[in-house]
């Protein structure tokens, strides 16, 4: 039995049988379960009962809405061309008046238009750089070396293409065809003259896969008809138990030429990472190839997902070498040197694995390969960082190789690469100290770091003859056989690296100025250090909640971002000299009654003994100390509770996060807790989450004894891994009397198999692994490892899963997934089939068209009118105690 509900017509209600019900309510399917058949009544979002009705305003000021939410306008990514006479910055409309919803693209980035101010003339307005008739989104890429160019990638009607704003003619180009486009990958557009670029694309016709929702959707009714008008509809894709063949993956590399303003073929195949050489001569790519099965019974874990292999290609002659035929290489780690044509990788052999790799040095005259083992070492990676499981950027000096190692106890040892979790994770087992190796081919290695305190990962320049690093607060320049010098002032204070090179997996070298954050008790500020000459040029954050977007280190002007409750500003700022703002959105903030995001402290017992603990939360509007609220509890593997950081206050405040915004739950007075669930707290294998229970009950008990929380009105919310949490803890815990749990999954034992969406649709690019690396990593590594084989221990995987736990569940659940999810819907159509049988109060939303939670309007305003009503419902009436 179907109801279906739109806007210009509703059909006559049906009749619910055997307490199931399949419906479809503003292009969302929902059904429900309960002991009861008034459980089964479904409510519209603007019609719904408030058991808990929403705070009072305080004076002038009214509670943050969902209405609010949606009208909030975002300023995303920023840049400054090299000249540093511009800066840009990407500012998002309104949420709701956005055209297009069919994108994966990050939240707040719909619809994004370019935006610039002129630093030579800082008080005028700012200019928007092209038209915009609403109908597109626009990514910044690069600028050309001038700066007279300006790169972006663009979407129209879900469709990817690359176009260029000139600044000389205050035009813009557009070309036909969708960039390939990779998280933390970096930018595709690639510089190899003032004049042209080169980028990695698709064949025509075809799309990235962050255009998945609206492209498939399309190939689906294509296939659908010509299956139904008679025709083939088949996709196919093989398994061998020893074929190492090598399958191309089909793409195109494509030059741009501004002065003809024209777009040609280099090559017919797909690549990725592209790098260009001292001299604009060489382009470096690597050409994309299906990935190579893993042998039975080894664990793939390797962040990879397709096999790369190493081009050079001449552009003067257009001649292409394959100098390492038989190496896999590890997308990102191509370096060429400063002052002559060698070329460095991090390379395996193919089939090998990841761990068994090590740099190579190309010399491209000779078109030869050779080998520059770490003997002695292991190389540090990226994970530690939060990242991928992928050696740190590496930097050439001289004919030699630095890179960040940590030393073995036998240096004449064989090279190694261990896999490690997130340092500030490694509580338990904290890593040994890294530094700078120096290597050569001979596998001598000489440690540029040792006289200094702890360095960092990242670095920050090298002029072929040297290196600078950041260590113990300052910058230092490290010269082979010399003492390290220092370039900043340790008075000035304790330097750090920015939010976005501290995140960064795609770090390429700085081409002359480097920003840092510095650390002082009044607040913040930024240095530009210029790397030419040592000059250093600083400017002060205009507030605390200020965030650094970018910065002109030309023109030592820095372009901030700052919320507070008078809403958002796009400011700049320079050294000695007054704030300017550029412009001001999101003035409906000046109308809310503020929550707050703060930091809840407590002790607990831990396997390391007795620590003290820090879990985050966001009080009420109008919070009145004494007072005891409901809570939800916000559950995600992995939170590391560090609430003051300025990261932390950036994504967490009012007004900055997604359409999942948690400040519309304390807007209608509830308190969120967000618990500290670190993988020391939680981590307890094989099971990645035995210790979440005690985790969250140290929190909660500590909200309570500390006068926050009603112990009656305790509800419980998770998305995406939080969603297997949220399920994870409602069969573990009785304290809840409601959980809601978004786009997750329920079966470790089946999604071990089923791995993401993406491999029914784009199949010919991506490998059938499943989830081995999710599941089969520790639980450092993956905030839902086993460290165990589902071939070896099936039984750790049927244990660990909700679903198989159902009847344990004693609350209300609300289930909420998506049909163009990463995670496959079915994982909660099997747990709501679970909770159906066992006789479980529960509902359940399943919205159309949508991925990884809802991004229409429509959808999000029922979506959180249902949660609203969900929580109300089950949490309005302390009277009576859980058991």
């Amino acid at each position: 039995m179907v109801r279906r509900t739109t806007a210009a017509r509703r059909h006559r209600p049906f009749t619910v049988r055997t307490g199931f019900a399949l419906g479809m309510v503003a292009g969302t399917a929902i059904l429900i379960s309960g002991a009861s058949l008034r459980a089964a009544e479904v409510r519209s979002p603007a019609s719904g009962p408030a058991a808990q009705p929403t705070p009072a305003s305080t004076g002038d000021k009214r509670p943050y809405s969902l209405d609010d939410m949606l009208q909030l306008e975002r300023v995303n990514e920023a840049i400054s061309d090299p000249t540093g006479r511009w800066l840009v910055w990407e500012q998002a409309p309104p949420y709701d008046s956005v055209r297009d919803y069919s994108g994966d693209d990050q939240y707040g980035t719909r619809g994004n238009r370019l935006m610039a101010i002129d630093t030579l003339n800082p008080h005028a307005a700012p200019i928007q750089l092209g038209e915009d008739d609403g109908a597109d989104s626009r990514w910044l890429e690069s600028f050309s070396p001038d700066g007279r160019y300006l790169a972006y990638h663009r979407t129209t009607a879900g469709a990817y293409s690359m176009g260029v704003y000139d600044f000389e003619t205050g035009k813009t180009s557009n070309f036909d065809a969708a960039p390939y486009l990779r998280n933390f990958s970096g930018t595709p557009a690639v510089w190899v003259s003032p004049q042209a670029f080169v980028f990695p694309a698709f064949t025509a016709g075809h799309q990235p896969i962050e255009a998945m929702r609206r492209t498939t959707g399309k190939s689906l009714w294509r296939d659908w008809n010509t299956a139904w008008s008679g025709g083939l509809s088949v996709s196919e894709v093989e398994s061998h138990a020893t074929s190492r063949s090598e399958r191309p993956l089909d793409g195109r590399l494509m030059k741009v030429d501004l002065a003809t303003g024209t777009m040609s073929t280099l090559s017919n195949a797909l690549y990725h990472s592209i790098a260009v050489s001292h001299d604009g001569r060489f382009v470096a790519a690597l050409r994309q190839f299906a990935k190579v099965q893993s042998d039975p019974g080894v664990a793939d874990l390797d962040w990879v997902t397709s096999r790369s292999k190493l081009e050079i290609i001449d552009l003067r002659t257009g001649a292409v070498m394959d100098p390492a035929p038989t190496k896999d290489v590890y997308p990102n780690t191509l370096q060429w040197a400063q002052d002559r044509n060698r070329l460095a990788f991090f390379g395996w052999t193919m089939g090998a694995g990841v761990r068994s790799g090590m740099f190579h040095d190309v010399d491209v005259a000779r078109n030869s390969v050779r080998a520059l083992p770490h003997r002695g070492l292991d190389l540090a990676s990226e994970r530690e960082r939060g990242i991928f499981q992928k050696p740190e950027r590496a930097v050439w000096i001289r004919d030699r190789l630095a890179v960040f190692a940590r030393a073995l106890a036998d240096p004449a040892a064989n090279p190694t690469f261990t896999y490690r979790g997130p340092a500030l994770d490694n509580v338990a087992n904290p890593p040994a100290r890294a530094d700078w190796y120096l290597l050569d081919a001979s596998g001598r290695h000489d440690n540029l770091t040792q006289s200094l305190p702890v360095a960092s990962a990242l670095p920050i320049d090298s002029d072929g003859r040297s290196m600078a690093v950041l260590a113990g607060g300052r910058i230092w320049r490290v010269t082979p056989g010399r003492d390290a010098t220092p370039l900043t002032n340790a008075a000035d204070g304790p330097l750090e690296l920015t939010t976005a090179q501290a995140y960064e997996s795609y770090h390429p070298p700085y081409a002359r100025f480097a920003q840092f954050m510095v650390r002082r008790r009044e607040g913040f500020r930024v240095l530009s250090l210029d790397l030419a000459n040592g000059r250093q040029t600083y400017a002060d954050f205009p507030s605390r909640s200020s965030q650094l977007l970018a910065m002109s280190g030309a023109s030592g002007q820095g372009l901030f971002v700052t919320t507070s409750e008078d809403g958002t500003l796009v400011q700049t700022r320079r050294s000695g000299e007054p704030t300017q703002d550029v412009t001001s959105i999101n003035d409906n903030l000046k109308q809310i009654d503020q929550t707050h995001f703060t930091t809840l402290r407590y002790a607990m017992d831990t396997s390391l003994g007795r620590r003290e603990i820090t879990s985050c939360m966001i009080l009420p509007s109008g919070y009145k100390p004494g007072k005891r609220y409901p809570v939800v509890v916000d559950i995600y593997p992995g939170v590391l509770g560090r609430c003051d950081e300025p990261i932390s206050q950036q994504y967490n405040r009012l007004g900055s996060s997604s359409t999942l915004d948690w400040h519309l739950l304390a807007a209608r007075g509830y308190i969120v807790l967000k618990p500290n669930t670190s993988h020391f707290l939680t981590n307890r294998p094989p099971n990645p989450m035995g210790g979440m229970p005690d985790a969250v009950d140290a929190s909660l008990d500590a909200l309570i004894a500390q006068g926050y929380a009603d112990p009656h009105r305790i509800g419980l919310i998770g998305v995406s891994q939080g969603g297997y949490a949220s399920l994870w803890l409602a069969t573990q815990m009785r304290r809840f009397k409601a959980v809601v749990s978004l786009n997750g999954w329920s079966d470790m034992y089946s999604h071990r198999f089923d791995g993401i969406i993406h491999r029914r649709y784009y199949a010919d690019r991506l490998p059938f692994k499943g989830e081995s690396m999710r599941y089969e990593a520790n639980g450092i590594d993956s905030d839902t490892g086993t460290g165990v084989s589902i071939w070896d221990n099936p039984d750790a995987y049927v244990r660990n899963s909700p679903l198989f736990n159902a009847r344990e569940i004693t609350a209300p659940v609300m289930l909420i997934h998506s049909d163009m999810d990463v995670f496959n819907m079915n994982q909660y159509d099997m747990m709501f089939t679970a909770l159906y049988e066992q006789k479980k109060e529960a509902r359940y939303l399943r919205y159309a068209g949508e991925g990884h939670t809802p991004s229409s309007p429509g959808n999000v305003r029922h979506m959180w009118g249902s949660i609203f009503e969900w929580f109300d419902r089950y949490l309005a009436d302390p009277a009576k105690p859980l058991d």
